[in-house]
């Protein structure tokens, strides 16, 4: 039964008025506001750690909007200083803004104030990756860093490769600020004489150990104070600087001391490479590249020299390990 005929007009009277009601548009400044309130709540109640948000522009607003979003956000007690450091990502890289301090690769670079090692920060920050700067003078580490704080986040330390207590004082900076290292670039190098006195019946036995000390003892002492922080590391790499006069395939005379660190540098890699499981560990030539240690005359730039390094330590899809690179190719011992 339907009912009698007034009150099945009235429900269908009801109904239509019920169906054509409109809802009040809310103003362009009404829409903003509400949207920086949801994302202050959202934010408080998430479970997640600050750096993990994810912050959307559902409003049409740009830019503006999202930053005044995160800057009430970000007010969670305890957690400026990471927050902090999002907004420096962000800013570096839009697209970065995104990925959370856990997933954010560190790397580490040797004797990187200057040349091969300076321009091997540049492209890793250009990559996305955190880079920490080392040299010998912690002076000398923050003035290249700062010139490169346009490009990314790169952090100085000073390091003195030869020394235990300075590579300790390192591996307890990158364990107390990261947890972590994904790669770790052996750049730092010293060429002490190309003149007279190089050859095998002149150099000084002091000369000798000197380099051993800086171009080999330094990769491994680095690497065995390390490689904890590496294995703990996602996809973690070690790239180690040689040189083609290091390759026994192409041995000739002179710079003896120096030609004796690469290649004890060469054979160090493949023993690396055997006992860090899950670590890929290779050398690199970068060729004859215009720096102070090369000089003016070298045929290759500094951004030539720095790409075989940065692809190796980047590549998602290298599976070699162990061996010997030039130009993005792998090369005789």
């Amino acid at each position: 039964m339907r009912g009698p005929p007034e009150r099945v007009e009235r429900e269908r009277i009801a109904k239509e008025q019920f169906h054509t009601k409109k809802t009040p548009q809310k103003s362009k400044e009404q829409r903003v506001a509400q949207a920086a309130v949801s994302e202050r709540v959202r934010v408080r109640d998430s479970v997640a750690k600050p750096n993990d948000i994810e912050i959307r522009d559902n409003t049409g607003q740009g830019s503006n909007h999202i930053e005044q979003a995160r800057c009430a956000a970000v007010q969670a007690p305890g957690d400026a200083e990471r927050h902090q450091r999002m907004g420096e990502y962000g800013r570096h890289r839009p697209e970065l803004g995104r990925v959370s301090m856990k997933d954010k690769q560190i790397a580490v670079v040797t004797g990187a104030n200057r040349g091969i090692g300076l321009e091997i920060c540049r492209q890793l920050a250009e990559n996305g990756l955190e880079v920490i700067l080392t040299a010998r003078r912690p002076q000398a580490a923050e003035a290249a860093s700062q010139s490169l704080s346009s490009v990314g986040t790169v952090r100085a330390h000073g390091l003195d490769v030869t020394s235990d207590d300075s590579v300790r004082d390192l591996a307890d900076f990158i364990e107390r600020e990261y947890g972590r290292l994904n790669v770790l670039i052996n750049n730092a190098g010293i060429m002490l004489s190309d003149g007279p006195g190089t050859g095998l019946l002149d150099v000084p036995l002091d000369t000798v150990r000197e380099t051993m000390e800086t171009n080999t003892y330094g990769p491994l002492r680095l690497v065995r104070k390390l490689h904890g922080l590496l294995q703990a590391g996602k996809r973690a790499r070690i790239v180690n600087m040689s040189s083609g006069l290091g390759q026994l395939f192409d041995m000739t005379g002179g710079n003896v001391a120096y030609r004796l660190s690469k290649t004890a540098l060469n054979a160090l890699t493949p023993i690396m490479a055997a006992e860090l499981p899950g670590i890929l560990v290779n050398s690199v030539c970068p060729g004859w590249v215009r720096t102070d240690m090369g000089g003016s005359g070298a045929p290759r730039s500094v951004q030539t020299g720095a790409d075989t390094p940065v692809w190796l330590a980047t590549d998602p899809d290298l599976q070699e390990t162990g061996a010997f690179f030039r130009d993005r190719k792998r090369i005789e011992w």
